[in-house]
């Protein structure tokens, strides 16, 4: 996947950018737009190191966006953090909260959308019970500093990146978009953030991002 943020005008590109395109093809294509004042700046979706590097050397990438949560840490160890560390990019973490799970709203399977099981193995039935003891987990540090899991979940992020990394949650209350935003304020100690983890790094998930079919499209 691929994407661009634009900030002057929307645009389709010309059909010369397919799927066949290579990534320089395209950032020069898009660096083009850039020079004609339609944007002003790049940003790239689910891809890899290689590519990130391969788009950085024709034009400065300003984001890249990923999927990052406590239960979705691929970037630690696929390069891709890194990578965007060394060239001084930022990270969008995309469904920071597991598309609303570690919010701790959903407490048995019943209560997970239909819609959320069709599409995400790891929100299924046979799964939810081993997935959910991520939750448990930042519901407990979070009664130790009144804070509720997703503030938890959210300032977790924050501190994997070295400043680079933004959660973006989303939200369809505003309860829960200030909920989010006092985040921002929650203090946990070192030994908190050692533990969680600790527990990241032992607990095993289960079932894929996204289905099967769609797992082509990841890190490209």
């Amino acid at each position: 996947m691929r994407w661009v943020v634009l900030t002057k005008a929307c645009i389709s590109l010309p059909e010369c950018i397919t799927d066949d395109s290579s990534i320089e093809d395209t950032i020069t294509t898009l660096a083009g737009f850039i020079k004609e004042g339609y944007f002003t700046h790049i940003s790239l979706s689910e891809v890899g190191p290689q590519t990130i590097r391969r788009a950085a050397k024709v034009h400065p990438i300003t984001m890249v966006e990923v999927e990052f949560s406590l239960w979705s840490t691929d970037i630690q160890t696929n390069g891709v953090l890194d990578t965007c560390k060394e060239l001084g990019i930022h990270i969008a973490a995309y469904s920071p909260l597991g598309r609303g799970i570690l919010s701790g709203r959903w407490t048995k399977p019943e209560d997970v959308p239909q819609t959320l099981k069709d599409q995400y193995p790891r929100y299924s039935d046979e799964n939810f019970e081993t997935n959910v003891k991520f939750v448990e987990k930042i519901k407990e540090i979070g009664e130790r500093n009144h804070a509720t899991p997703a503030q938890v979940a959210l300032k977790w992020i924050v501190t994997q990146g070295e400043g680079i990394i933004i959660p973006i949650p989303g939200a369809t209350r505003k309860d829960r978009v200030l909920e989010n935003t006092e985040a921002a304020s929650l203090d946990l100690s070192e030994k908190e953030l050692a533990e969680i983890n600790h527990f990241v790094e032992i607990t095993e998930v289960k079932g894929g991002r996204y289905a099967a079919d769609h797992e082509h499209m990841l890190w490209g």
